[in-house]
């Protein structure tokens, strides 16, 4: 069985963007060094089609375990995440994953989203949906959302114009999709 990931701008750009790339450059402010390596891509994102919907990637169940690890290890740098947001560099995006439910039933169950995050308050993040859900989530693009630290799946810093910072679970499902899918 498979479900599906609304990959969106967000995971299309990067995974094209992060191939072969997996340390910040040693000039760039972005920078920060980590306990473990944070993935990083020197390359921008491509300029989202108005109109055109997100692709969806088929994740077999397969990858859980390496998702999970992602997700651990986006959450145990979590503060370089949260610093670069309350101190942010110059029209940088933060932006996480969350699983949200579908209301339409179906096999999916749930729907991988990305959230631009707008607010910190402890263990509350306010956001928009950055992304169009391919399912009934209850949200479209820019909605206002708020969620919960624990739901964080994963997070990414973008600094125009070519620096990505996180994207733990991206870098997976990038791999996956040199060796056996791409988006549809």
């Amino acid at each position: 069985m498979r479900r599906g990931i609304t990959t969106g701008l967000w995971a299309t750009g990067l995974s094209l963007a992060l191939a072969g790339c997996d340390r910040p450059k040693e000039s760039s402010p972005a920078a920060i060094p980590t306990k473990t390596e944070i993935p990083t891509a020197a390359e921008p994102l491509p300029v989202r089609d108005p109109g055109v919907a997100d692709p969806v990637v088929q994740v077999p169940r397969e990858l859980d375990a390496l998702l999970a690890k992602a997700q651990a290890d986006a959450m145990d740098q979590w503060d370089t995440f949260e610093k670069s947001f309350r101190n942010p560099a110059r029209f940088s995006q933060h932006s996480v994953k969350v699983a949200l439910p579908t209301k339409d039933g179906g096999e999916i169950g749930t729907e991988h989203i990305w959230v631009w995050v707008t607010s910190i308050d402890g263990e509350t993040i306010g956001g928009k949906i950055a992304n169009d859900p391919a399912h009934d989530i209850g949200y479209r693009l820019n909605d206002a959302i708020t969620i919960q630290k624990p739901d964080v799946e994963d997070w990414l810093i973008f600094i125009p114009p070519e620096t990505q910072i996180g994207g733990f679970s991206v870098k997976v499902i990038q791999e996956y999709g040199k060796n056996d899918q791409k988006p549809k």
